[in-house]
């Protein structure tokens, strides 16, 4: 007479290659989770800048709007200088140009965003600020392996344009 005190060895098997089956299925799904969070990631800075472009440019509108408004003073007290048409440009508290600089482009995302991730001109940080005629680049660098993300900040129209997500 048989005893029924656990599963036979066949059970076990069946068990094992069915959990497999569905680990291999699932897997997949994980993986593309990485790529989501850095297009997320990408999103919300574009997101984050256009914001502060707006509320710079909101402060511009408020103080009259003319030529000879070439700063605004944002929350914290950093002063920002504007160009001609009052789209932030540059952290000197001087009129712009409307060619700002690596250099310049980074200084804004420091000033304008609270906190920012960290930024240079240079590889070596999560993001690298380059430019490009009135453009403002910002390429996200934790993952260039599949496409290249970026946020472009235009600073003749404020335009934000995200990129690569």
């Amino acid at each position: 007479m048989r005893s029924n005190q656990g599963f036979t060895i066949i059970e076990l098997v069946v068990v094992i290659v069915i959990i497999g089956i569905l680990a291999a299925t699932a897997l997949p799904r994980f993986v593309d989770i990485t790529d989501e969070a850095y297009d997320s990631n990408v999103q919300a800075m574009g997101t984050s800048i256009r914001s502060a472009v707006n509320m710079v440019h909101a402060g511009w509108i408020a103080a009259g709007a003319t030529d000879q408004q070439v700063s605004v003073v944002i929350e914290g007290g950093a002063t920002i200088g504007v160009t001609s048409d009052g789209w932030p440009e540059n952290t000197a508290g001087t009129q712009g140009d409307e060619t700002p600089t690596a250099d310049e482009c980074l200084a804004l995302w420091n000033a304008l965003l609270n906190g920012p991730p960290s930024n240079a001109t240079a590889a070596g940080s999560d993001w690298q600020t380059t430019n490009t005629g009135s453009d403002c680049i910002y390429t996200y660098m934790v993952d260039r392996t599949t496409v290249t993300r970026t946020v472009t900040y235009d600073t003749n129209d404020g335009t934000v344009v995200v990129a690569g997500v």
